[in-house]
């Protein structure tokens, strides 16, 4: 299988939209979260942690998507110059820079959002039912955060 400019574009508008580098906001009070749940629990599940980890990380893919969408059709990404882009200035710039159209940008924040609903769904069906008020919080938090 050969790889197109497209697919290069693809997937290198799809890694700045997930910018793992931002995911250490995320990732820090995960850990402590795992550190006291284990110090409480005395025990550790290293499954849940992972599949905790994943749905997080995939939040963070769909929110960023989503901001590009919402940043490109409001204008916010369109009408900063390169000379005036900053990382706090409208977004990772996919869209704009032409790596990711409207609706690659769209349809990774869709897909990415329902396979973290779909881990959700496995952590209050086999893990704890109670967790389902703090995962619908971070799920629409997540999905608000970028509309105007």
């Amino acid at each position: 299988m050969q790889v197109t400019d497209k697919s290069k574009s693809f997937y290198k508008g799809f890694w700045q939209v997930a910018d793992p580098k931002i995911w250490v906001a995320s990732t820090v009070p995960m850990v402590v979260g795992v550190l006291l749940s284990v110090s409480y629990a005395k025990e550790f599940r290293l499954f849940w942690m992972v599949l905790a980890f994943v749905g997080v990380y995939l939040i963070e893919i769909g929110k960023n998507a989503i901001n590009e969408c919402v940043d490109y059709i409001s204008g916010a990404d369109r009408y900063v110059d390169t000379e005036h882009r900053t990382p706090f200035s409208g977004g990772k710039k996919t869209i704009v820079d032409g790596l990711l159209t409207v609706n690659q940008s769209a349809w990774i924040g869709v897909v990415t959002m329902a396979l973290a609903a779909v881990i959700g769904i496995v952590f209050v069906l086999f893990r704890e039912p109670k967790v389902i008020w703090v995962g619908l919080a971070g799920f629409f938090l997540a999905i608000i955060y970028s509309l105007p």
